[in-house]
C-alpha cells in the first residue's frame, strides 16, 4: 500500500511539472473576446420622385386621372403614351381620333366645370386662361390646374414635353422621358431641307406672323422672315412692299385670290408670280409631333 502511494504522488509531481503557467498579459490575449455591437447611423431614405413642382404647382404624385382642354397638350399627351389617363377632353380635342371617345366637358376658354369635377380629375391641363373663380371651385374638389402656354418658340415647344414628363413620371425620369420624345420632332426641324429664301407668311386675319411668334422661329429655320422685326402679328405693310418677299407662304384658310384682292399683298411680286404655297395653319394652332409633317411640306416648297 505505501508502495502504490508512492507511485501515484510520484505521478502527479511529473504531471505538474509540464503545466506552464502564463503571465497576466499573456493571459489576456488568449481569453474569448466578448462580442461588440458596432452602432451605425441610420441610412438615408432614398430620394423620391414625387412631389414636383410645375409652373408653381405642386405635383403630389403622378396623375392617373386628367382632363386636357387644349388640343395641342390632348395630341402630346397621346404621343407620349397617357392617353389613356385622359377622362376628359376640351370641344375642340380630336386628334388622334381616339380623343374623340373620351367625354367632352366644353370649350377650353369655358369649360363644363360640373363635368369635370364629376370626372374626379388629379390634374386638368389647359393653355387658355381659366378665371379665377372657376380656379378655386377647381382646386377645392382636389383638382390642380396645369397652365402650359402656347409656345412662342421651338425651344418652348420642347418645354410643354419636358413639363409633361415631369408631371407623369417625377423628377428622375420625367424630363428624360419628355426629352426623349421631342428629341425626333426638333432633329427634324433642324435637320431640314428646306430652303425658302425670304418669305412672308400670312396667316389668321390676313396678318403677318411677326418674329415673337412661334411660326416665325420654326419657319425662320429654313429663310428669311421679312417680317421679324414686327411685334404681334403687327407689321408696316409699307415695308412688305419696300422689301419683297422671295415667296409668300399663307394659312390655307384663304387663297391667293383674297392676296390679290388685297391693297397691300397685292402689291408683292410674288403673289403677282403665283409664288404663294399654302400651308395648314393647325401646325401652329396646336403644335405637336405632327409639325415633321409641316417640315416635309416645307421642303418640297424649297426644293
Amino acid at each position: 500500500m505505501k508502495k502504490f502511494l508512492l507511485l501515484f504522488s510520484a505521478c502527479i509531481l511529473l504531471c505538474s511539472c509540464n503545466i506552464q503557467l502564463k503571465t497576466p498579459e499573456e493571459t489576456e490575449e488568449t481569453l474569448p473576446v466578448a462580442a461588440t455591437t458596432e452602432l451605425t447611423e441610420e441610412p438615408e431614405p432614398l430620394p423620391q420622385p414625387y412631389p414636383v413642382t410645375v409652373n408653381d404647382v405642386v405635383i403630389e404624385n403622378s396623375p392617373q386621372r386628367v382632363v386636357s382642354l387644349s388640343p395641342s397638350l390632348t395630341e402630346i399627351i397621346f404621343e407620349m403614351g397617357y392617353g389613356d389617363r385622359i377622362v376628359g377632353r376640351g370641344s375642340y380635342c380630336d386628334y388622334p381620333e381616339a380623343a374623340t371617345d373620351i367625354t367632352d366637358v366644353g370649350r377650353p376658354s369655358k369649360p363644363d366645370l360640373d363635368a369635370v369635377i364629376a370626372l374626379k380629375p388629379d390634374v386638368l391641363f389647359t393653355a387658355t386662361s381659366i378665371p379665377l373663380k372657376d380656379l378655386y371651385r377647381l382646386e377645392e374638389n382636389g383638382i390642380k390646374t396645369i397652365f402650359l402656354s402656347y409656345p412662342v418658340s421651338v425651344e418652348e415647344f420642347g418645354r410643354i414635353y419636358s413639363a409633361l414628363g415631369l408631371i407623369f413620371e417625377g423628377k428622375f425620369d420625367g424630363e428624360a422621358a419628355g426629352e426623349k420624345i421631342f428629341e425626333p420632332i426638333e432633329k427634324a426641324i433642324s435637320e431640314g431641307k428646306a430652303d425658302l429664301g425670304s418669305f412672308v407668311y400670312i396667316t389668321e386675319g390676313l396678318t403677318v406672323a411677326t418674329g415673337d411668334t412661334f411660326e416665325s422661329d420654326l419657319l425662320s429655320a429654313y429663310g428669311t422672315n421679312i417680317g421679324a422685326e414686327g411685334k404681334n402679328y403687327a407689321y408696316p405693310s409699307e415695308y412688305l412692299v419696300q422689301f419683297q418677299p422671295d415667296i409668300v407662304l399663307l394659312n390655307d384658310n384663304y387663297t391667293i385670290d383674297d392676296l390679290l384682292a388685297h391693297e397691300v399683298y397685292s402689291q408683292l411680286t410674288a403673289v403677282v408670280n403665283g409664288d404663294v404655297y399654302c400651308i395648314s395653319n393647325t401646325y401652329f394652332e396646336r403644335p405637336s409631333g405632327r409639325i415633321t409633317e409641316l417640315i416635309s411640306e416645307l421642303s418640297e416648297i424649297g426644293s
